[in-house]
């Protein structure tokens, strides 16, 4: 599922798009449940053959069957890592989703009976190709839908240019929780440690809630 995002091209994603990957699990009955995995945002051609392949280890199985995880993470060599864990994440959240449906019961009660009632929520956006002024009509945005807390992302533009878009993001949100990911699990070279501790220090009069994958 894709949708208009900005007008430029993030990390493999074409020019202005935004994808996710979301699978649907069915039970016999007609019932289904709904999960995401996120490398429908990096690779969504790929979900639709990778669920195909572990079809087979899926159906006729019962809902109820924990031993669907561990036979999927024991595929060798490819079933514990990489994108084939990665969209099957999706799959065991549909899987508890249609779980929690059938019985009736929420999802996170199934997997603690002592779970929260609720969750503070905050709006993962702010990718890292946006200018300052996209930043700025992307809060505005994510204010309009009423979340206070907006995290974005830093470190694949110029530092002077991430700071600038920072400030933009600040100023625009006011005095709400404001986090900054920095992705370098995903961006190489990734910041040396001494480059990452310079440039938190840099990041202190934010007043961030967070500084994310330094």
């Amino acid at each position: 599922m894709s949708s208009p995002y900005g007008k430029g091209e993030s990390l493999g994603q074409p020019l202005g798009v935004k994808s996710v990957g979301l699978v649907k699990v069915y039970t016999e009955s007609g019932e289904y449940g709904l999960g995401e995995t996120y490398s429908g945002v990096y690779a969504p051609e790929l979900i639709q053959p990778i669920v195909h392949f572990l079809e087979s280890y899926l159906v006729g199985r019962l809902i109820g069957d924990d031993l669907i995880f561990d036979d999927i993470k024991n595929i060798p060599f490819i079933g514990g890592n990489g994108i084939l864990q990665s969209v099957f994440s999706a799959i065991e959240i549909a899987i508890w989703d249609v779980r929690g449906k059938i019985l009736e019961v929420p999802t996170s009660q199934l997997i603690n009976k002592n779970s929260r009632k609720s969750i503070p929520l905050y709006a993962s956006s702010g990718t890292v190709i946006f200018t300052s002024n996209e930043i700025i009509e992307d809060v505005e945005n994510i204010l309009n839908l009423g979340y206070t807390a907006y995290k974005m992302r830093v470190g694949y533009q110029e530092w002077d240019t991430d700071i600038k878009r920072v400030e933009s993001a600040r100023n625009t949100f006011g005095n709400n929780d404001l986090m900054v990911d920095a992705i370098m699990g995903t961006l190489r070279p990734a910041w040396s440690t001494d480059k990452a501790i310079s440039r938190a220090k840099d990041l202190v009069d934010f007043n961030l809630r967070w500084l994310e994958e330094p």
